[in-house]
């Protein structure tokens, strides 16, 4: 074997290893010693792309390609660069320059479909992909290339089948279930999605983008009755599988029946004690329905089986910081030793540093507890950047701006016909941690009134109008032309699963906060609804939004997103109090818990009932509550947590700067 053969195969054996900065200096000495050496001008262009040197990377893959113009794998090889460097006009001349040397690289075809792709050009990027696939029919990731190509030209069931294909042939790829899984939802094939994103989550337990599509997917599933036929048929055949019971109870968790949840996951729990997630699910529902003590005595068992389990610490210290529990050092010990070693995913480390933020605010610790939730915010924003699901303000802000001029005064001097004159529906709106939570137990005390929870039904009545009846046309303006019996028929389907969460009510209070959004929608399909607007100081509101972990909830991660997303909503409140004032009711929270009665009773004469003194007696209500107020709300009313925000003024800067802006008055 010659010198440079000899040096080559050490470079090869360094980049194997990992050894990038040997391997560099190696490839050095090589080009120094034998200046034509194209492999070692390869190879070094290589080393430097991986080092992030792309500027470096381009010039030593073009003196290979100087030395042997001929060679197809090197214009691919410099292609990669360019696309590495997001220049694809330059990516895509190098790809074809390759595939003039040799028409059948399928590398190269794949190549040039991406970067055909990012840069727009999706017939022809699909042409090349369906050449390469062609070409070489078992690799999984070809499929898995075209299949995004034609997910965005629309032509969802060839792409479903081809990413089944992927999934056939690498059956443990997890990207491949995920893909499969958002296409099913796209497809509204709900049950099938789940499953897929469920699938993505076994083999990739802690990826927080498959995490989130199987939250979004659930979600969307709420209400479908399918998913407990379908759950019950598999417990039929396997009466005794603790998956089934695991998978059954998340259904009717997802349809905020929380009392067959827990049944479910204690069943579980049961069947296998030994089982840490079974004991964590059924401590979470039994805080849900106020048995704390239950509750306790299911996490700990949780933490000793499985003592690097993230999600039990968090829940206890949901715990903490209402004076339930108290860790024990050997708890605290156990998570800062975790921490601090590393080990844990980053997932799991962001929901350890919320648990330790709760501890050290209880404690009083005002500056520690912030660094904890400053840490696991961080760690949620480099995940978010990561998977690419991070907040995007400037989208956020053109559809308020599209809300607001869609619905304006003209629009409801003559709405669309169609809309049901039911007084049964009470939305509570707001922001997070607003003190909603409060409003609706007041409220679900009274006799004639009962509460759904957080229902999804609008977001996804709005998407199915969207899809069903104009699927070019995004919110709001899927609502332009639409016909009477359209409106009148989403309307019966809202107030019928609205209907099934107080069969004797004569009033139900949907808390999807997130409704605020979608007041003009809302007010087409029910003109006579109520809505309660919960208001409190947007400091308070900014603190607690960061101090609580919302998971997916992407504006959640940072302070500026908070403040910048609390702006929006605050000038699209203004916008609906303009438009209908007679039917939006401010309630302050700062009130409420100043004066209690006065303040209930006005919210009740709101709600259209007679006042009932069990409405100041809500702590005693046994319904199952499963917001992040689900604790503090089975005690009577207290005034602690008003003004809690100075306790970290130094630190919130940053949002009160966002809330306020320079273009905005204060807002107080």
């Amino acid at each position: 074997m010659t010198l440079p053969n000899k040096a080559l195969l050490e470079v090869r054996r360094d980049i194997d290893a990992g050894r990038l900065d040997a391997a560099e200096e190696n490839c050095r000495h090589i080009v120094q010693s034998v200046p034509q050496q194209s492999e070692a001008w390869n190879l070094l262009g290589w080393i430097q792309c991986q080092q992030g040197n792309l500027s470096e990377a381009i010039d030593a893959i073009r003196k290979a390609i100087a030395i042997h113009p001929d060679d197809a794998e090197l214009h691919r090889n410099l292609g990669y660069v360019h696309a590495a460097n997001v220049d694809f006009e330059s990516a895509i001349e190098c790809y074809r320059h390759a595939l003039t040397l040799n028409p059948e690289d399928v590398d190269a075809h794949n190549s040039l479909g991406v970067a055909l792709k990012q840069s727009g050009q999706l017939d022809l990027a699909a042409e090349h992909l369906r050449e390469a696939l062609r070409l070489r029919p078992d690799i999984p990731t070809l499929y898995q290339n075209l299949a995004e190509i034609l997910r965005l030209q629309g032509t969802l069931d060839e792409a479903t089948k081809l990413y089944e294909q992927a999934v056939q042939i690498a059956p443990n790829n997890a990207a491949f279930k995920n893909g499969l899984g958002i296409l099913l939802q796209l497809d509204g094939k709900l049950k099938q999605a789940i499953a897929r994103f469920q699938e993505a989550l076994v083999l990739e337990p802690d990826h927080p983008l498959y995490a989130h599509n199987l939250a979004e997917a659930q979600k969307a599933f709420r209400t479908d009755e399918a998913a407990i036929v379908h759950c019950r048929d598999i417990l039929r055949s396997m009466p005794d599988s603790v998956e089934a019971h695991l998978n059954m109870g998340d259904v009717y968790l997802a349809q905020n029946d929380v009392q067959q949840a827990a049944t479910h996951f204690g069943r579980a729990v049961a069947l296998q004690p030994g089982n840490a997630l079974a004991h964590n699910k059924l401590a979470s529902t039994l805080i849900d329905l106020g048995d704390f003590d239950a509750a306790k005595t299911h996490l700990e068992k949780a933490v000793r089986l499985h003592p690097e389990f993230a999600e039990a610490y968090f829940n206890l210290s949901d715990l903490v910081i209402q004076g339930k529990y108290c860790f024990s050092a050997q708890m605290l010990a156990k998570i800062e030793s975790l921490l601090s070693g590393g080990r844990v995913p980053l997932k799991a480390a962001s929901i350890m540093h919320f648990a330790l933020g709760n501890n050290l605010d209880k404690q009083g610790k005002y500056d520690e507890a912030f660094c904890a939730f400053h840490t696991g915010n961080q760690i949620q924003q480099k995940l978010g950047e990561e998977f690419g699901i991070l907040f995007d303000l400037e989208l956020h802000r053109r559809n308020t701006d599209e809300c607001i001029a869609f619905f304006d005064a003209s629009y409801f001097d003559k709405p669309p016909p169609g809309g049901v004159d039911s007084e049964l529906p009470i939305f509570v709106i707001g922001m997070p941690r607003c003190g909603s939570t409060l409003v609706e137990q007041i409220i679900a005390s009274h006799p004639n009134a009962a509460t759904a929870g957080e229902l999804p039904e609008i977001g996804r009545l709005v998407q199915e109008l969207s899809k069903t009846h104009h699927h070019d046309d995004a919110f709001p303006h899927c609502l332009s032309n639409v016909d009477a019996q359209t409106i009148h028929d989403l309307a019966s389907q809202y107030l019928s699963n609205l209907s099934k969460h107080g069969k004797d009510s004569t009033r139900i209070v949907d808390k999807a906060l997130s409704n605020f959004f979608y007041l003009g929608f809302l007010f087409t399909l029910l003109p006579k609804s109520r809505i309660i607007h919960c208001r409190r100081d947007p400091m308070d509101i900014g603190l607690s939004c960061y101090f609580r972990r919302f998971g997916s909830v992407n504006w959640s991660w940072s302070l500026e997103s908070i403040g910048a997303y609390y702006r929006e909503y605050n000038r699209l409140m203004e916008h609906w109090s303009k438009v209908f004032p007679s039917q939006i009711y401010d309630l302050h929270y700062e009130k409420l818990i100043a004066d209690p009665e006065t303040m209930s009773r006005e919210l009740i004469h709101f709600c259209g009932l007679s006042w009932s003194d069990r409405c100041l007696e809500f702590y005693k209500n046994r319904d199952a509550v499963k917001t992040s107020s689900r604790i503090q709300v089975r005690e009577p009313i207290y005034k602690t947590s008003s003004g809690r925000w100075k306790n970290y003024a130094a630190h919130l800067e940053p949002y009160k700067k966002a809330i306020e802006g320079s273009d905005n008055p204060p807002i107080i």
